[in-house]
């Protein structure tokens, strides 16, 4: 369970810097610890900062956990193509949930096609880690 975990954490972790400097250039108009930030507590502080990457850290967790469990559910060929298509489906999830959320404003910047790129990379990341973490398990033979 800590390894599918741990998956989900190192692509949440590399995909959250990524979002950052997709900030920093102006491509996205946030990233996701800052946008989770703002839906547990509206203000600039370093702590609701930590812990929105807390929460964005726990969620990613949590995301790569259930890709672990539909990886290995759906036939473990394909993990990139899969990955990516997760990506794509947790874009979706975020969009809807800016749509049912209509105040909380931090959630309609998801709709670009930035956070469409941050979670289908998010997704590949996922598949990446998924293969090497599982590699490193398997008995050589």
């Amino acid at each position: 369970m800590a390894a599918r975990a741990f998956s989900g954490i190192l692509a949440g972790l590399v995909s959250g810097l990524l979002g950052i400097v997709l900030t920093g250039l102006g491509i996205t108009k946030a990233n996701f610890p800052t946008i989770l930030a703002t839906v547990i507590r509206p203000s600039d502080t370093t702590t609701t900062l930590a812990l929105g990457w807390l929460a964005h850290l726990a969620l990613a967790g949590l995301v790569g956990t259930v890709f672990v469990y539909l990886f290995r559910w759906s036939n473990q060929k394909f993990a990139l193509i899969k990955g990516l298509a997760f990506g794509v489906i947790l874009w979706a999830l975020g969009l809807g949930l800016a749509i049912i959320e209509p105040n909380v404003t931090a959630l309609h910047t998801l709709s670009s096609v930035g956070y469409l790129a941050l979670n289908i990379f998010f997704g590949f990341s996922l598949a990446v880690f998924v293969e090497l973490l599982q590699k490193e398990r398997r008995p050589l033979t």
